[in-house]
């Protein structure tokens, strides 16, 4: 999918990633820039968007931890999926683009429909079969024309508001939640642990029962530091204990 260094073929081969502070593009607080084979950009790209989504963690029980992003992660794979298979390859000045802002993620190729507007949704026409084709082998599409669909499905589900725009450029808007003032405060929180603290708070997140002991051991550190950092996560009022030691279990207040 356009070898090792796949500019030599395509210029416009790039996905640039970037995040903005507030809803314009004044100020950007992170960028990277992507020029790899086609996998590896998708690859990248979506980490890039996980590392700036708001993340839930959900324990039920003591079964593990359930990841889930403000915006359904299906919804953005097919979206960042769609960008790279059916962008436009033959103009070579503009590549894709993923976008955060405060208010919103937008993912942008070059690209019009290749049919009629009424059938957006419905039908599925490739801009590029043979990486359509390749996709498809990997495992990443399906080839009924669905991913459409589905992204609004997902979005409905989780009451996301998303928006297609079909013109000259292919642009998928995903708004976000307003933030409250709650939730900046917890982003805050997390954002200030420090390393052992995130190291403590992701174990319990596996199980949310288990003793300062079998903590120190998962960690390998010593019982008595465990206990010291689990008074200063109490105290912060982001580890709380719920019930005895003993049959009792930890929440987490992130």
């Amino acid at each position: 999918m356009f070898s090792k260094e796949p500019q030599n073929f395509f210029r416009q081969n790039f996905i640039s990633c970037i995040l903005y502070k507030g809803k314009d593009k004044n100020k950007i607080l992170d960028r990277k820039d992507f020029y790899d084979d086609l996998l590896s950009l998708y690859y990248n790209a979506l980490t890039f968007i996980k590392s700036h989504l708001n993340l839930e963690y959900i324990i039920e029980n003591a079964g593990p931890r359930k990841e889930i992003y403000e915006i359904p992660e299906e919804s953005f794979r097919e979206a960042l999926l769609n960008a790279i298979i059916h962008g436009d390859y033959y103009d070579d000045r503009f590549g894709i683009f993923v976008e955060i802002f405060d208010n919103k993620v937008q993912i942008t190729n070059k690209g019009p429909l290749l049919f009629d507007k009424k059938y957006f949704g419905k039908i599925s026409l490739p801009r590029n079969p043979l990486l359509f084709d390749l996709f498809y082998r990997l495992g990443l599409i399906e080839k009924v024309g669905s991913g459409i669909i589905r992204i609004q499905n997902a979005c409905r589900n989780k009451k996301i508001r998303v928006v297609f725009d079909t013109g000259n450029f292919f642009i998928v808007t995903f708004y976000r939640k307003e933030t409250t003032q709650e939730t900046t405060q917890k982003t805050t929180q997390k954002n200030l642990l420090t390393d052992l603290e995130r190291k403590i708070i992701d174990t319990i997140s596996i199980n949310n029962k288990f003793s300062q002991k079998q903590i120190s051991q998962r960690l390998k550190i010593s019982i008595n530091t465990v206990k010291e950092y689990i008074k200063k996560l109490k105290q912060k009022k982001i580890l709380i204990r719920i019930d005895p030691d003993k049959g009792g279990y930890w929440k987490i207040n992130l």
